[in-house]
């Protein structure tokens, strides 16, 4: 983040920011409403086009430039270069098996690589009231949709939203808001509390208070998307506030609570959906998902060993 901005600035780095908070927010729903088709070029496979999409087109032409800081800039910038990577190895896919689907998700990438250069200069401002509060406010949003579709076995908005009725796994009943997956409703729950702690400092003394509201209900769908996976993250960032609490405990202290109480009110609300989850994760019954992926593994080796012709 650059704390000041050039009084110069072109044309492009004054207007562009201001889509940032709208792909957020459109992003969130997903209508496939321009392509919803099967993969000609793939057995299985769906290519979808969102509306989302159009609006990317801005950040595809700042990927040029955003590739070129990834080589040049000394020192190097890690987000840009995790960018650029994935660029390059979903290009490097396509080009070993060609997609529509896969030709799509690369177009994004490259996209997203355009966006991580403007948002890697964001003034604090920009990333506080751009980035880091509208995903927060989204986050809370879709997690409160999905409450609502949990207490309600219904998907709440139109179709036309992308929202859908809870689905039943594993005899537990999750629900994801418009977003595609629980999976993807808890990574965005990750992303709001990182970005919220990420702004803290920048937030005037006198507001901290209440920044830390949203933070804690940004947490909320990370502990109501039922994925184990998520469980982890969530355990890892709160050990990580917790080794930075104890250095700095001023500071931090409040912080950690506010995600704590966000990831714990949800989780004991809807114990017994999380009770099921964890018991199929370690149980010892040869169903048990530990054990499910143990022979998962085993197979992708003995795929490995075998010699094709």
């Amino acid at each position: 983040m650059n704390n000041t901005q050039s009084a110069a600035a072109p044309l492009w780095r004054r207007w562009a920011p201001a889509l940032v908070p709208l792909v957020i927010v459109v992003s969130t729903v997903q209508p496939r409403w321009i392509l919803d088709t099967v993969d000609p070029l793939t057995v299985g496979h769906v290519a979808q086009l969102n509306p989302v999409d159009f609006l990317l087109a801005p950040f595809f032409l700042m990927a040029g430039p955003a590739m070129r800081r990834a080589v040049r800039a000394t020192p190097w910038s890690m987000p840009l270069w995790i960018g650029a990577l994935l660029v390059v190895g979903g290009l490097l896919a396509v080009a070993v098996h060609p997609s529509v689907r896969g030709g799509v998700i690369v177009l994004r990438l490259i996209a997203g690589l355009g966006m991580i250069w403007l948002i890697a200069q964001f003034s604090k401002e920009e990333f506080f009231g751009l980035l880091a509060l509208p995903i927060m406010g989204v986050a809370f949003l879709q997690g409160l949709l999905a409450v609502a579709q949990l207490q309600t076995d219904s998907a709440i908005l139109p179709d036309w939203s992308g929202a859908a009725a809870p689905v039943s796994i594993d005899g537990v009943a999750r629900a994801s808001g418009t977003l595609g997956s629980v999976h993807e409703m808890a990574a965005l729950g990750l992303i709001a509390v990182g970005l919220g702690v990420a702004a803290h400092r920048t937030v005037p003394l006198r507001r901290r208070r209440l920044w830390l509201i949203p933070m804690t209900a940004a947490a909320a769908p990370v502990a109501i998307s039922f994925s184990r996976a998520a469980l982890v993250s969530a355990v890892l960032l709160v050990v990580t506030l917790l080794w930075g609490m104890l250095r700095e405990t001023r500071d931090w202290g409040p912080v950690l609570a506010a995600v704590a109480i966000g990831l714990a009110i949800p989780a004991v609300i809807f114990a017994g959906s999380w009770a099921p989850r964890v018991e199929h994760s370690i149980g010892g019954a040869e169903e048990s998902g530990l054990n499910a992926r143990i022979e998962q593994l085993e197979q992708v080796w003995s795929l490995i060993e075998t010699d094709w012709p």
